[in-house]
């Protein structure tokens, strides 16, 4: 049984909200109103058992509590770390969450693209498709003269298809066997895509381009990924790098800061020549993530995805949605270069 204590502790929480307001419906039907303005999020426990040691967010998928405002009450609780500290996951890290689940999953939860990183919207844009092709023609338009591409951590290619089709010569890097097979069927031998580890590449490129494959490496290949991306790059080549960041972290922070990162560069030998950054486009990709996942929920559970994973993705969707919302996440496209002496 739940403790007296334990919920008084989070009924205490809830009293030191000090931004926006949550309806907080107990087990007993009744409710109780915190905090006031915006964002304004609904909470319903359906058993106590729900504040049991576990977070919050092992609990949601437990089935234990619901919220027809999902993303606004994780809008709420991210903006009151005082009040809510690690009651969210930190986000799912998309491309090695992926491993094991298969294609079928993703293709009910991205655009027609296979797209698994931040688009970039504009006002008006009507779809996920459009913002994802405005993201890789961006990156396209950023490229130096040459036309060979090391694209690592290519997924299930939709960049290189995109590259393909503007004529460049295509290399695509991934440890997933399923994107490779994915990857090779639709662009038909356009380009080369390799099952490898991107430390295993000895080739040189006009340009290269990976696009948040820096966020599934552990920190301590950080220095190893740049010093890669600077040893396999020509003469005058051009570096498009897209990367999540964070604007304050830890030693051991998973997630970058831009400072860090400026940091790994300028130690590899690179030359920080531009960033861009669209973090509002990344809370609008996870939302969209979400409600793909919602509306595609009869089909994943036949596909025997059951409740708890499809509870446990849609809490993390929700999460890195209002990280990005709330600003404690970015994402940048950054340019790097360097001048190689001449041997």
């Amino acid at each position: 049984m739940i403790s007296t204590s334990r919920k008084s502790r989070f009924l205490d929480s809830c009293a030191r909200i000090s931004t926006g307001n949550l309806r907080l419906y107990t087990p007993s039907g009744h409710h109780q109103d915190f905090g006031q303005g915006a964002p304004a999020a609904e909470m319903r426990i359906h058993d106590w058992a729900a504040l049991s040691g576990r977070s919050l967010a092992k609990s949601y998928a437990a089935g234990l509590w619901d919220s027809d405002s999902l993303g606004a009450l994780c809008a709420l609780m991210l903006s009151n770390p005082h009040a809510f500290k690690h009651s969210l996951p930190r986000g799912i890290n998309t491309p090695t969450k992926g491993v094991g689940i298969g294609n079928e999953f993703f293709q009910l939860l991205l655009d027609p693209g296979m797209s698994l990183s931040a688009g970039l919207f504009e006002a008006g844009d009507p779809d996920l498709s459009q913002a994802q092709s405005r993201k890789y023609n961006r990156v396209l338009d950023r490229l130096a003269p040459g036309l060979s591409i090391l694209d690592i951590g290519c997924g299930w290619g939709s960049f290189a298809e995109r590259a393909a089709d503007r004529g460049y010569d295509v290399t695509g890097l991934t440890l997933n066997a399923g994107q490779k097979g994915y990857a090779d069927a639709r662009l038909d031998g356009r380009a080369d895509i390799r099952h490898q580890d991107f430390r295993k590449e000895h080739e040189i490129y006009d340009n290269i381009v990976s696009i948040e494959q820096l966020n599934t490496l552990s920190p301590r290949l950080w220095p190893t990924f740049f010093a890669q991306l600077r040893s396999r790059l020509a003469q005058g080549g051009r570096i498009v790098l897209q990367a999540v960041t964070t604007p304050d972290a830890g030693p051991l922070s998973p997630v970058p800061t831009v400072e860090k990162l400026q940091k790994l560069a300028k130690n590899a030998g690179l030359t920080w020549k531009d960033s861009f950054s669209f973090g509002p486009s990344y809370a609008r990709t996870f939302a969209t993530w979400q409600n793909q996942l919602e509306t595609n929920n009869a089909r994943l559970s036949h596909m025997d995805f059951d409740t708890a994973f499809q509870r446990e993705w849609r809490i993390a969707l929700a999460a890195s949605s209002a990280r990005f919302r709330t600003a404690q996440r970015d994402v940048l496209q950054i340019d790097l270069t360097h001048q190689r002496r001449n041997q």
